[in-house]
C-alpha cells in the first residue's frame, strides 16, 4: 500500500468521525434551544415606564449659525473749513465704494434769529463758534483697518482728492468713529486747535523730493580719483594670491568716497531747496545710492520758483542723479491729526 492510498483513508475516518460529531451537536443545540424559549416564555413583559429612554447622540448636528452684520463706523479722512456739506468723488476706504461726505459741527440755523434774552445752550454757542469745521468722513465697518497698501492709498487718495478743492488737515491713518454725533463732538471739543492749524497750512502744499545717484556713473566718477587709482594700479603689478587684503582696502576706499559724495550733494541740494520752503522734513534713505529722501512745505506762491530750482539741479547734475519730484500733496509730513475717539 502506497503512501497516498494510507493518507486517503486517513482522511475518511476523520470525515466520518466529524459527521457523528455535528450530529452530537445539532441535538444538543435543539434542546438548549427549546429550554431558552421556554425561559422566555415564561418571563413577564418589561412594564412601559422602566424601559429605556431613547438616547440622544452627544453631538447632535449643529443648527446654522447666523453671523451678525459688523458694526457700522464713521471713518474719517480730513478736517476742512467749509461753508456747506457736501460730498466728493473718491471712493472711501474697505473697496465698498462708501461716498465721500462732510459731517458739519455748525448750527443748521443762525444764532442771529434768537430773541434777546433767550437763553442758548453751550453747545449750541460751541457750534457756532467752530464757523464751518467740517470732518470729511465716509462710512465704514467699525474695525481696525490694517496697515496694507491697497487701505493707505485708499486713505491718501481721499485727502488728495478734498485737498484739490480745500486746505486740509490729513487725520491719523485709521480713524473710526462710533457716529456722525461723535465726529460732531470731536470737532466742537478741538475747534480751536483745527481751526490754528487750518490758518497755518492755508495756502501752503507739499513737495516730495528724492534724489538717487546712477551707480554707474557715480562709480565711474569715483574711479577717477587720485588715491583710488593710485592703489588699483598697485595691485595690477602684485601677484593674484598676495592681493587679498589691499582689494578689502580699495573696497573701503570707494566705499566712504561715496559716503562723500553723497554728502557733498544733498549738501548742495538742501543748500538751493531749504530757502524756498516754510519747513523741511528729511527721512533716511534706503539704498546707498539715495542721496535724499524730502519733504518740502512750500507757500502756493513760491511753488513755480521751487519748480524751477529743481530743474536747474536736474540741468546741472545731468544724468549722474535721477530726481524723483512729487507734488500738489496734502501736508502729510507736516500734519497728521491724531484723534481719540473714546473719551467722548
Amino acid at each position: 500500500m502506497t503512501m497516498e492510498s494510507n493518507k486517503r483513508r486517513g482522511n475518511a475516518s476523520v470525515m466520518a468521525g466529524e459527521k457523528n460529531a455535528g450530529a452530537s451537536l445539532a441535538k444538543s443545540s435543539s434542546e438548549e434551544g427549546a429550554r431558552h424559549a421556554k425561559r422566555v416564555a415564561s418571563k413577564p413583559a418589561m412594564p412601559y415606564s422602566m424601559a429605556r429612554p431613547l438616547q440622544r447622540p452627544d453631538n447632535p448636528i449643529a443648527s446654522p449659525t447666523i453671523t451678525a452684520p459688523s458694526k457700522e463706523g464713521i471713518y474719517i479722512y480730513c478736517i476742512i473749513s467749509s461753508g456747506k456739506e457736501q460730498s466728493f468723488g473718491a471712493p472711501g476706504i474697505g473697496e465698498r465704494g462708501d461716498k465721500l461726505y462732510c459731517v458739519s459741527a455748525d448750527l443748521p440755523a443762525d444764532l442771529s434769529a434768537v430773541a434777546p434774552g433767550a437763553k442758548v445752550e453751550a453747545t449750541s454757542l460751541a457750534r457756532a463758534k467752530a464757523g464751518g469745521l467740517c470732518a470729511v468722513v465716509s462710512h465704514s465697518p467699525m474695525q481696525k483697518f490694517k496697515m496694507s497698501r491697497d487701505n493707505l492709498l485708499a486713505h491718501e487718495r481721499a485727502i488728495e482728492d478734498v485737498m484739490k478743492t480745500h486746505t486740509v488737515l490729513p487725520v491719523r491713518f485709521a480713524t473710526v468713529a462710533e457716529s456722525e454725533g461723535k465726529v460732531r463732538k470731536i470737532l466742537l471739543k478741538e475747534t480751536e486747535r483745527f481751526s490754528s492749524l487750518l490758518r497755518e497750512m492755508e495756502g501752503r502744499k507739499e513737495l516730495g523730493l528724492k534724489a538717487i545717484f546712477n551707480s554707474e556713473k557715480i562709480y565711474a566718477q569715483i574711479a577717477e580719483q587720485e588715491e583710488i587709482k593710485r592703489l588699483k594700479a598697485r595691485l595690477t603689478s602684485m601677484p593674484g594670491d598676495k592681493i587679498y587684503f589691499q582689494k578689502m582696502d580699495l573696497g573701503r576706499m570707494v566705499e566712504k568716497a561715496l559716503e562723500r559724495e553723497r554728502d557733498k550733494c544733498r549738501d548742495e541740494i538742501m543748500g538751493i531747496l531749504t530757502p524756498l520752503a516754510i519747513e523741511v522734513k528729511t527721512a533716511k534713505p534706503y539704498g546707498e545710492m539715495m542721496i535724499l529722501n524730502g519733504a518740502f512745505l512750500v507757500e502756493r506762491v513760491r511753488e513755480e520758483e521751487f519748480d524751477r530750482a529743481v530743474h536747474e539741479l536736474d540741468e546741472k547734475f545731468g544724468a549722474l542723479i535721477t530726481w524723483r519730484y512729487t507734488g500738489t500733496l496734502p501736508p502729510f509730513n507736516f500734519v497728521n491729526v491724531e484723534i481719540s475717539t473714546e473719551d467722548l
